[in-house]
């Protein structure tokens, strides 16, 4: 549970039971939803500050109407611990079947455009 918590073995012993109990539930339930703790959102946090340092670098040094990088946003979970569908999503990839099917020729178009003829 120390593991799981962050909180040290010794610091555990010194707990109530009750105050255990809930810690050992909220740890379970972070588990179980994935949720991020404060380490993932601080890392998220400082990728995305040293990004926005690099652009600010890069906008200094490089000439006039150079073009910047998009700043990076980190995507989080939401308090469910369900990660949100980027808007910009694509399409999953045709099966070769569902392939065949949208895009191979009709035979009456192969007959009739048939070089051979």
């Amino acid at each position: 549970m120390s593991v799981a918590t962050g909180i040290a073995p010794t610091a555990l012993l010194e707990l109530d039971w009750r105050w255990l109990e809930a810690v050992e539930q909220a740890a379970v339930e972070r588990l179980r939803v994935r949720a991020w703790g404060p380490l993932e959102a601080m890392l998220a946090d400082l990728l995305e500050l040293t990004h926005a340092s690099y652009v600010a670098y890069l906008a200094t040094h490089l000439k006039k109407g150079a073009r910047l990088p998009s700043p990076i946003k980190v995507p989080r979970p939401n308090a469910d611990g369900e990660w949100p569908q980027p808007q910009d999503a694509k399409p999953a990839p045709l099966s070769p079947a569902a392939f065949a099917a949208a895009f191979a020729p009709s035979s009456s178009a192969s007959s009739r455009g048939s070089p051979r003829g």
